[in-house]
């Protein structure tokens, strides 16, 4: 059986366009019922800040920093 994220809440945080949407989508199908996403440190630090999230996917090097300080949270 594959895995679930059955309602899950999921960070998707890439600059990459492609690979964002991709990526929103295969968590979609996984089952996540919110996936929120950012393209830049401080937009997925303001999520963090606005919500909770059960899982995250973080490109490490963006325009605008490094997000290890965020994996950390």
């Amino acid at each position: 059986m594959p895995p679930s994220l059955k309602d899950l809440s999921v960070l998707v945080v890439e600059n990459e366009f492609l690979l964002a949407i991709n990526l929103e989508a295969t968590m979609r199908d996984a089952g996540a019922s919110k996936v929120e996403m950012a393209a830049s440190l401080a937009d997925a630090e303001r999520l963090v800040e606005e919500s909770t999230f059960d899982a995250a996917i973080l490109d490490i090097r963006l325009m605008d920093g490094d997000s290890l300080p965020l994996a950390q949270r």
